[in-house]
């Protein structure tokens, strides 16, 4: 007997898009699923285009279940849907995203026969055999690997057992980006066993941030929530004294967010978040304080200057 696999979808006026996106998910190759949509407030009749799907095909080979709650923002949405799945395995999946036939059986099917706890795949970008993103399978350093993006915390590529979403307490519900990495770097710190597919199962569909869950928050808040991600990172770090990995993390934080704040003219938010880094390093030994600040403004000026060359050639082209 196969385990219970719960797909938690989280949507937002989005009822074309989530159409296409439920029938791959439907088509799944591999049973039992739940899938689980948590409609996030819609106005676009999400709801009755779901009921339709349910009465059209009345022997799905997949449960549906749909929930429709108070606009809260896309981690409330999927920590609801996990409250309400029964599974051992769990993916959350973006409502515009595709799913190739075989990804829920592949991805179990390693999961189980690795004794793994997690997995990541890689995925398609708009369609297949376009441009592809593949996960490092030979990871001499995962950590080092996630930081720097290499291995990526998207929905498109991981399902976990459903006890790690539990240890870690699922989504950070005030996270109005970088939520999925955010989920994603709290449970690998947790130093669960991952395997890694180099195999595109999922199709990442681009629509440049359009009508996404939380395309109602400014751009000021989701920086904000970016910079809380990487100050766990950096913090972890500065407290466990790696300071190789610490460094990274800041170097990652600014390739980040530092274009976006010189591209809103936010000056008194990035010293802002320099003497904000300066103070989570400030427990360390003199010497390392003196490396990663040293590094920091280094990195600063690189990334600055990197951003207004770019502009000006814009400009001049």
């Amino acid at each position: 007997m196969n385990e219970l696999v719960s797909i938690i979808i989280p949507t937002y006026n989005r009822r074309d898009r989530l159409h296409k996106s439920l029938l791959t998910v439907i088509n799944q190759d591999y049973s039992p699923i739940e899938i689980i949509v948590v409609d996030d407030g819609s106005t676009d009749h999400t709801e009755e285009m779901v009921a339709d799907l349910i009465k059209t095909d009345q022997k799905l080979p997949q449960i549906l279940f749909y929930y429709k709650i108070k606009n809260s923002g896309a981690p409330t949405a999927r920590n609801f849907g996990f409250q309400k799945a029964r599974g051992k395995f769990v993916i959350f999946f973006d409502s515009d995203d595709l799913m190739i036939k075989e990804r829920v059986r592949k991805q179990v099917s390693i999961l189980e026969s690795t004794q793994s706890d997690c997995c990541a795949c890689g995925y398609y970008i708009n369609e297949i055999g376009g441009k592809t993103y593949l996960p490092p399978v030979s990871s001499i350093n995962m950590m080092k690997d996630y930081i720097k993006k290499k291995l990526k915390g998207s929905t498109q590529s991981w399902i976990y057992k459903r006890s790690l979403v539990e240890a870690v307490g699922g989504y950070d519900p005030t996270m109005r980006c970088y939520q999925d990495s955010d989920l994603t770097f709290r449970i690998l710190l947790t130093n669960p066993k991952v395997v890694i597919m180099a195999e595109p199962l999922s199709i990442f569909i681009d629509h440049n941030g359009a009508d996404r869950i939380m395309s109602n928050w400014t751009s000021k808040s989701s920086l904000e929530s970016i910079c809380r991600y990487y100050e766990k990172m950096v913090s972890h770090y500065v407290k466990s004294r790696d300071y190789g990995l610490a460094y990274v993390s800041q170097l990652s934080f600014l390739k980040s967010v530092l274009p976006s704040f010189l591209s809103l003219r936010a000056y008194a938010d990035i010293n802002h978040q320099k003497r904000h880094h300066f103070e989570m390093i400030s427990t360390l030994p003199p010497a390392y304080q003196a490396l990663l600040k040293s590094g920091f403004i280094i990195n600063l000026i690189t990334q600055s200057a990197k951003f207004y060359i770019k502009k000006m050639l814009g400009r001049s082209n």
